[in-house]
């Protein structure tokens, strides 16, 4: 029913509930009522610290925009510390449009990350990676790096290009989220572009099995979620999401709910809802990244009535 010709043939596709226990239930479609129920609480008696802290790193010289709305993403759906990791050649306009994160500035070379930086990652608990970094060496070496950390980590855009070559590396015993749209989805698995729109949910039940502790959002109008054996689909598509900084947005969420979470799972599915309700009323074609991002707190205030 969703994939190839199902949708234009089946027009409208709803589950309903016909008896089946929902322990014995693998495969979940993403709504209000399922979202409202994983939606992690905010405890009135808390503090920063109880809400993680979280270290987003990418940018460069032409893509300083990308960590910008994912930092800001992040930011407004709950982390509760945030430090962005970026090229000292991006600081003063990074710094200008972000005043609520801490900056952690590195050298650069060419607009880029220079090669061989070994950043400290043990005061966090979170790491986002991947976002307007750009296709170089230095991003090869910073997703191993982080990699091979025992650290929660969320790997998305250029970070999974990274992974292209050392699928080996997907294989940590701390928990992995991987954001890809379907070009990205190439990079990770041993399939092409035609192969994964022609049997998207065989492909992320085929990588989710060979890499139990990553979780899997295969990003598209039609999203699928995939953690060890069990799918989750939301067929709500949108097209003011498609347009450049909508992914980069995701990631903010997945990051900003997973501080305040342990169940990572329940977290991601939240966010991929979050994010997908967050399109402001207007014309599809004229909705900005910044837009969509100011309309997040309505989202959750809805979830938490």
């Amino acid at each position: 029913l969703f994939i190839n010709d199902g949708l234009t043939a089946s027009k409208k596709c709803i589950s309903v509930d016909i008896g089946i226990p929902h322990d014995l239930h693998s495969n979940f479609m993403i709504n209000e009522t399922l979202v409202k129920q994983y939606l992690p609480p905010r405890p009135s008696h808390s503090h920063k610290g109880t809400y993680k802290k979280a270290l987003m790193i990418g940018g460069s010289q032409s893509m300083h925009g990308a960590l910008y709305y994912s930092a800001k993403a992040c930011y407004r759906s709950g982390i509760g510390t945030l430090t962005c990791m970026i090229p000292e050649c991006i600081y003063p306009i990074f710094a200008s449009k972000i005043s609520f994160a801490m900056n952690k500035v590195m050298p650069c070379e060419n607009g880029y990350f220079k090669e061989g930086i070994v950043p400290d990652l043990q005061p966090y608990s979170l790491i986002s990676i991947g976002n307007g970094m750009s296709l170089n060496k230095s991003t090869i070496q910073m997703v191993q790096h982080v990699l091979h950390s025992d650290k929660t980590v969320i790997l998305d855009a250029d970070a999974l290009w990274a992974c292209k070559d050392h699928k080996e590396w997907l294989n940590r015993k701390e928990t992995t989220i991987l954001l890809p749209h379907i070009k990205e989805m190439t990079y990770i698995c041993d399939a092409s572009i035609s192969q994964i729109l022609s049997n998207p949910f065989e492909i992320v039940k085929d990588f989710c099995r060979n890499h139990p502790n990553c979780i899997l959002v295969l990003k598209s109008s039609l999203s699928i979620i995939g953690y060890k054996d069990k799918i989750y689909l939301l067929n709500q598509p949108n097209s003011a999401l498609a347009k450049g900084g909508s992914g980069d947005i995701l990631c903010g969420i997945v990051t900003g709910l997973c501080g305040q979470t342990n169940d990572y799972e329940k977290a991601v599915v939240c966010a991929t809802y979050i994010h997908n309700q967050s399109v402001p009323n207007l014309d599809a074609a004229c909705c900005l990244p910044d837009e969509c991002i100011d309309t997040i707190p309505e989202i959750f205030k809805k979830l938490r009535t």
